[in-house]
C-alpha cells in the first residue's frame, strides 16, 4: 500500500537542512558552478569501469559535471556532493560492473552515494567506502553485492542513513550480504536509518550493543533476516537510547512466543511490522500506550485471546492509520467490545485488515462506521454472522470493501450504493439474498471489481453506472433465461464468472466483441454451437451444457467443455 516511510524521508531533510547547497540558496542569484577538473576526472574513471548497455551515463561527457545527470556540487565551493545512480532513469537496465573503480575516493567531499538497483555481480562492498569520510547518505540496496559487509563502514561517523537491505538472489556466488558482528555498526553515532532487511544476520555478534550505542536512531529494518527467538529475547533489551525509534521492522523472521517486551518502552514509535513471525501470545494491551503509533502489522503469527483487546486498540488509538491483523487465531465477538466510539474527536484509520482470523465470530460491528477517513476495509474468511451494517454505507472515502467468506445473512444496505471512491466490492460466498437492482449501485460509478458469488441473490440490473473489469456472479439469478441485456454495457470487462446462473440458449453474437480473457459459462444450459469468440479470450469453462459442435479457431490456452 506504500505507507511505510523510507529512507527519501532523510533524504528530504537533509535537502532541507542545506546539505545540498545548490537547491536551498532561496530566491537570491546563484552562483556559477564550474565543476573541478580532478573530481571530474574521478567520475569518467568510474564511468568507464561500468557496462553501460543503455546508455544511463549518456550525460557524463563535457567539462562541468555538474551539469551531469546524477551529479550534484555544492553550490560554493563546487565540489561533487551527490553521485546518484538510481534517479538516471529507474525503467532502464541496471548499470554492471564487477569492480568498483576506487578514483570515488578523489570525492573527498561527497555526501550522498546512492547505488541501488544496479549489478555489481555478487563482488564484495569495497573495502575504502570506509574512507569516504564525508558521506551522510549511503544507499547500495538491491545492487546484488555480496558476502561480509566490511567493519571499515564504521568508520563513516558522519552517516546518517545506511541502507543495505537486499532481495536473496538463488544463483549467487555469495547466499546473500551478511553481518557477522555488528559492533562497527555502533560506532556510527550520527546514524537515523538503517535498513539491512534481507541480510543474513543468523549468526551476528553484538546486536544488542549496537541497538543501544546509536542515540540518534529512528527507523531499524530488519526483515528476512533469519533472526530467531533466541535474539529477540537476549539482543532486543533495549534501554532508554533506543527511545527515539519511530520505525521498527521485523517481520518475515522466525521469532516465536511471546510479543517482545521492550516494545512497550518505544514511546515514540510510529511504525511496527512483526508480521510472518509464529508468535502465539494474546493481544498486548499495553499498546494502547505506545500514543503515536500509526502502523501496526502483526498478519501471519499465531496470536490468539479475545478480539476485545484488538477492539479498544481501534477505538482508543486516535493516531493509527493502518492495522493488519490477518491471518492469526484470535477469537470473540467485535461487535461486544464497545458499544461507541470515544476519546478521539477524529480517527486517522485508512485500512483495516482483520481477514482470516476464523474463530472472530458474531455480527460487524455498528461502530465500523465511525471511521471516516478508512479506504481499505478487509474483513473476509471469518465467521461474522448476522447483517451488513448500513453504517458502512457512511464510509465515504472507502475505496475496497472485502467481507468474503463469512456467514452473512440479510440484505445488502442500498447504503453501500452510495459508496462513490469504491473500486472493489467482494461479498461472494456468504448467505446473502434478495434483489439486487441499479439503486444498490447508484454511485458507485469507478467500481472495477464486482464479486458477488455464491450468495442467494438476484440480478436485476436495466443500466448500472459502472464499467467493471471483473464481474463474479456465479450462483445469482438474474431475472431471465438468456444472457442479461445490460452486459453488453461493459466495454472493459476481462473477467466474468457467471457459472450455475440457469441461462439458457445460444451465446450471443456480442460476446466477440468484449475484452474478455475469462469467462466460465459452466453449470448452465447454454446450446447450440460455438460459431465466434472474443480473440483476446484465454480460459474458457463451458462444462456442463449443451454445446454441440468443435470451437473455433481462438487463442484460448485452457479450456473446459
Amino acid at each position: 500500500m506504500g505507507i511505510f516511510s523510507t529512507a527519501g524521508l532523510f533524504l528530504a531533510v537533509l535537502l532541507c537542512n542545506g546539505i545540498f547547497l545548490q537547491s536551498c540558496l532561496g530566491s537570491g542569484s546563484i552562483p556559477t558552478i564550474t565543476c573541478i577538473e580532478q573530481e571530474r576526472q574521478a567520475l569518467l574513471k568510474f564511468k568507464r569501469s561500468l557496462t553501460d548497455t543503455t546508455r544511463r551515463l549518456s550525460s557524463w561527457t563535457g567539462e562541468d559535471c555538474c551539469n551531469w545527470k546524477g551529479i550534484q556540487c555544492e553550490g560554493n565551493t563546487s565540489h561533487v556532493v551527490k553521485l546518484d545512480l538510481v534517479s538516471l532513469d529507474p525503467d532502464a537496465a541496471p548499470i554492471e560492473t564487477d569492480e568498483v573503480n576506487p578514483s570515488l575516493l578523489e570525492l573527498k567531499y561527497l555526501e550522498h552515494l546512492d547505488l541501488r538497483g544496479n549489478n555489481f555481480h555478487d563482488i564484495r562492498i569495497p573495502i575504502f567506502f570506509g574512507s569516504m569520510t564525508s558521506l551522510r547518505y549511503l544507499n547500495l540496496s538491491n545492487s546484488k553485492f555480496g558476502g561480509r559487509v566490511p567493519h571499515h563502514l564504521g568508520n563513516v561517523s558522519n552517516l546518517m542513513v545506511l541502507d543495505l537491505h537486499c532481495m536473496k538472489h538463488p544463483f549467487s556466488r555469495f547466499s546473500l550480504l551478511t553481518i557477522d558482528d555488528f559492533t562497527w555498526v555502533s560506532h556510527l553515532s550520527s546514524l537515523q536509518y538503517l535498513d539491512a532487511s534481507g541480510m543474513n544476520l543468523s549468526r551476528a555478534l553484538n546486536l544488542n550493543v549496537m541497538l543501544n550505542m546509536l542515540p540518534s536512531l529512528t527507523e531499524l529494518s530488519l526483515s528476512g533476516c533469519e533472526l530467531h527467538s533466541t535474539l529477540l529475547v537476549s539482543h532486543f533489551y533495549l534501554n532508554s537510547t533506543a527511545s527515539n525509534i519511530r520505525k521498527l521492522d521485523l517481520s518475515r523472521n522466525s521469532f516465536a512466543g511471546e510479543f517482545p517486551k521492550f516494545v512497550e518502552n518505544l514511546t515514540a514509535l510510529r511504525v511496527l511490522d512483526l508480521s510472518y513471525n509464529d508468535l502465539n501470545s494474546s493481544f498486548p494491551l499495553y499498546l494502547e500506550n505506545l500514543k503515536s503509533l500509526e502502523h501496526l502489522n502483526l498478519a501471519n503469527n499465531s496470536f490468539t485471546g479475545d478480539v476485545v483487546g484488538l477492539s479498544r486498540l481501534l477505538l482508543t488509538q486516535c493516531t493509527l492509520k493502518s492495522l493488519d491483523m490477518s491471518s492469526n487465531q484470535f477469537k470473540g465477538q467485535m461487535s461486544r467490545s464497545y458499544g461507541n466510539l470515544s476519546g478521539c474527536a477524529m480517527y486517522n484509520l485508512e485500512m483495516l485488515i482483520i481477514s482470516s482470523n476464523p474463530f472472530i465470530s458474531g455480527n460487524l460491528p455498528d461502530w465500523l462506521g465511525q471511521f471516516k477517513r478508512l479506504k481499505y476495509l478487509y474483513l473476509s474468511s471469518n465467521s461474522f454472522s448476522g447483517s451488513i451494517p448500513q453504517s458502512l454505507g457512511t464510509l465515504s472515502a472507502l475505496e475496497e470493501l472485502r467481507i468474503h467468506d463469512n456467514q452473512l445473512n440479510g440484505t445488502i444496505p442500498v447504503s453501500l450504493g452510495q459508496l462513490s471512491n469504491l473500486k472493489i466490492l467482494d461479498l461472494s460466498s456468504n448467505h446473502l439474498e434478495g434483489v439486487l437492482t441499479d439503486a444498490n449501485f447508484a454511485n458507485l460509478t469507478i467500481l472495477e471489481e464486482l464479486s458477488i458469488d455464491s450468495n442467494l441473490l438476484t440480478l436485476n440490473l436495466i443500466s448500472p453506472p459502472f464499467q467493471v473489469k471483473s464481474l463474479q456472479m456465479g450462483s445469482c439469478k438474474i431475472g431471465t433465461t438468456g444472457f442479461p441485456q445490460w452486459l453488453r454495457t461493459q466495454k472493459k470487462l476481462f473477467s466474468w464468472i457467471i457459472s450455475n446462473a440457469s441461462i439458457s440458449g445460444t451465446l450471443p453474437q456480442w460476446l466477440d466483441e468484449m475484452p474478455l480473457m475469462e469467462l466460465d459459462l459452466s453449470h448452465n444450459h447454454i446450446s447450440g454451437p460455438i460459431q465466434k469468440l472474443p480473440p483476446t479470450l484465454w480460459s474458457l469453462d463451458l462444462s456442463d451444457n449443451l454445446i454441440s459442435g468443435p470451437l473455433p479457431q481462438n487463442s484460448v490456452r485452457w479450456c473446459s467443455i
